[in-house]
Order: C-alpha cells, then structure tokens, then sequence
C-alpha cells in the first residue's frame, strides 16, 4: 500500500492523499479500495481530492486507519484536515502552529548529532538484521542518493522502510540530517572477526549477491571455481586475496562517491 509514503512532507492533506493512492490520474485501485473502506462514492472521493469536497472529521480518522498511521501520523494527518476546514485565518493559523511544533520537534530529533557514541550491542543487532541497513548507511555518502525519497528508488524499499531505517541512523549518531537532506554521522560501526553478528553481516550480502545473479548485469562479477592445490600454495593465494583487498582499500578511500558496489570474496576448504 502507497499509505507509507512520509506525510510529514506534505502541508495539504489532498496532496498526501493523491500521492498515497498511486498519483494523480493513476489507476491504482487505491481509491476505490479507500471509499469503500469510508463507506462513500468514489465520485465523492474524487471530489475532495479535486478541492470541492472536504473530509469530515470522522472520514479522516478513518484515512488513517486505513493507512495504518501511528499516533503522531495520524495527529498530524487530523491537523491538516482541521487547517483546511477552518473558516477563518486566525484557527488555520492556530492548526498550522500544531503542525510546525510537530515539524519542529521532528527536525531537532533529526539534527542532534550524537557525538562519540559506542553502539549498543542491541542496536548492532538490529543494524545487522537487514541488508538494507548498512546500504542505506553507506550510500548517504552519495550526494545523489542523501534523501528519503531518492533511497526509496534506488533501492526499491517501501518509504516507510526507508524512514525507519534513517530514523535508526540518526538516533545512533550513524547519520545526520541538516535542511533536506542526510549525510553520514560521526558515529562509526565496525565488527571484528568474532564478533556474533558477522555471520549475519556475511550472509546478507551474499543473497544479495544471488539476487545480483538473477538481474544478469554485464557490469556484475561473478566468479566460482572449484580447485584441489598443495597447502603451501593455500597460504600464497591467501596472501594474495588479503593484499588485492588492501589495494581495493587505497583505490575506494580517495574515489568520488558516485556509486554503491558490494564486494565479497570466499576462499575456504571444501569439507565436512
């Protein structure tokens, strides 16, 4: 359902709404799905999202349990249409200084820069738990990827996915957000070899690696082959993964970012 789309963006309600229900002039089936669920025509729909109708109250309670907002969504949501239906300036002023403390309070969560902190081991747990997580981590060094929306796109993820996910960052000092946009925070998240979470961090990226196998992209690399060789040139090609991993490493830290690549490699004994 489109319903996750971040309705703190908007600032009129009919804008959410053409938007969440698949945009305008779209044949989603949202619309009709929607009147059914407020008990209206769609003709009538169709007219408050035109601006000749307007919600009551009651319609809009049940806009956001149609959507599934939480609390502060849904506040929000019942502000913008009580800013609408208000008959005089001075109560749309009195909604719309409601809706700014919400903004507010939102952006001041989003800015506070979490300085030297030391991640949870609870939160790494969650950091792990996706392989979105860290995608989403690392391509805000991207200037082209560093809003919501732009996440959502390039990686296919539900908007309201992508918000958790940036909300997570931000809370954790691992992103930061100033004016429109996130960029990466000071915070930093490293695993080392024994760590419990690394078999989950290794094993996210190689399905990603399988679903890379499916798109058959010319510009992907995949290769596997399968080698019986002595002990002692076990060690020699060992030593060459880590130095060709070493040489990647003084390439990236300069490169401009421009785009976001996976890299794994696997070299191990073939038993039981």
């Amino acid at each position: 359902m489109k319903g996750k789309n971040y309705i703190y963006d908007y600032r009129d309600y009919r804008a959410f709404l053409v938007d969440a229900l698949g945009g305008k002039n779209k044949r989603t089936g949202q619309r009709g799905a929607l009147a059914r669920h407020l008990g209206c025509q769609t003709a009538y729909l169709s007219q408050v999202l035109s601006g000749t109708a307007n919600f009551s109250l009651e319609q809009a309670y049940r806009v956001n349990q149609f959507f599934a907002h939480d609390p502060q969504a849904a506040e929000y949501f019942l502000l913008l249409v009580q800013k609408d239906r208000a008959g005089i300036h001075e109560l749309k002023d009195y909604f719309q200084s409601k809706l700014n403390e919400i903004s507010t309070k939102r952006t001041d969560i989003k800015t506070r820069v979490v300085k030297n902190k030391s991640i949870s081991e609870q939160d790494q747990a969650f950091y792990y738990s996706h392989w979105y997580i860290s995608a989403v981590h690392i391509a805000l060094s991207i200037p082209q990827l560093q809003t919501a929306a732009a996440l959502a796109r390039h990686f296919h993820l539900e908007d309201g996915i992508v918000r958790e996910t940036l909300d997570f960052l931000t809370g954790n000092g691992l992103a930061v957000f100033s004016g429109s946009k996130y960029a990466i925070g000071p915070s930093h998240i490293h695993l080392p070899k024994d760590s419990k979470f690394i078999k989950q961090l290794h094993s996210n990226w190689r399905m990603q690696a399988i679903h890379s196998l499916e798109k058959r992209r010319e510009e992907d690399l995949h290769y596997s082959v399968t080698y019986s060789l002595s002990k002692e040139d076990v060690a020699k090609i060992r030593k060459q993964i880590l130095d060709v991993i070493e040489q990647n490493m003084e390439v990236v830290r300069p490169s401009k970012e421009e785009v976001l690549y996976c890299h794994t490699i696997d070299f191990f004994e073939v038993k039981s």
